[in-house]
């Protein structure tokens, strides 16, 4: 898949070092020059050209990389990695250029780390630390997730976190388990500061 780079005047004296660079699909980046901003911009003629039904499905190298959406509303490209339970997920304006930026959780509802938002010139407008309100973090829920045996690759287990103000961050697992014979589904609301479990909630099973 060819991507562009833009690169402003800042990095105009390491051109050539620059032209020299590949992304993981072998293909080498094009650099032009645009103020003093970089960013990237959604490929839409090699989109258009294969995609089906607004869908365009390839590998770069052992990644794999969903594209899809419209020049109306935009597009979005996901790039999972493999034995990686979070996916790159980016969102272009229907112009091409990158809207926002980040990691996101495959198995539920969450996104990790820091989060860009760019206008659609390019310019980053705003990040967002989605961690920074989670003292128990992501390492300890999976340590959380090892101690009581909870397999996070089962399609059963989902696991997602909030935060808004004025309230507590929280985690929540929901997990398969087997009761008197029959199966059901476990979610646990874990405290997103002390990692105290706040409750555990048990409901039938939906096969």
């Amino acid at each position: 898949m060819k991507k562009i780079i833009i690169v402003g005047i800042l990095c105009f004296a390491e051109l050539i070092s620059c032209t020299g660079q590949q992304i993981k699909g072998g293909k080498k980046n094009k650099l032009l020059n645009q103020q003093s901003v970089m960013f990237e911009v959604f490929d839409i003629e090699t989109f258009d050209k294969h995609k089906k039904n607004e869908v365009y499905e390839f590998y770069e190298g052992r990644n794999h990389v969903l594209q899809f959406g419209n020049y109306e509303t935009g597009y979005v490209e996901q790039i999972t990695y493999p034995d990686s339970l979070f996916f790159l997920y980016k969102e272009f304006y229907p112009g091409g250029s990158l809207k926002k930026t980040g990691l996101s959780f495959l198995r539920g509802n969450f996104y990790k780390g820091i989060w860009k938002f760019n206008d659609a010139a390019g310019r980053t407008t705003k990040e967002i630390n989605y961690d920074l309100w989670f003292k128990f973090g992501w390492e300890e829920i999976r340590a959380f997730l090892k101690e009581n045996n909870i397999d996070v690759e089962d399609q059963h287990t989902s696991i997602s976190r909030t935060w808004e103000a004025g309230m507590r961050a929280v985690w929540w697992i929901s997990y398969k388990i087997k009761r008197n014979d029959e199966f059901a589904l476990r979610t646990i609301t874990i405290d997103g500061y002390n990692g105290t479990v706040i409750k555990e909630d048990l409901e039938e099973f939906e096969k």
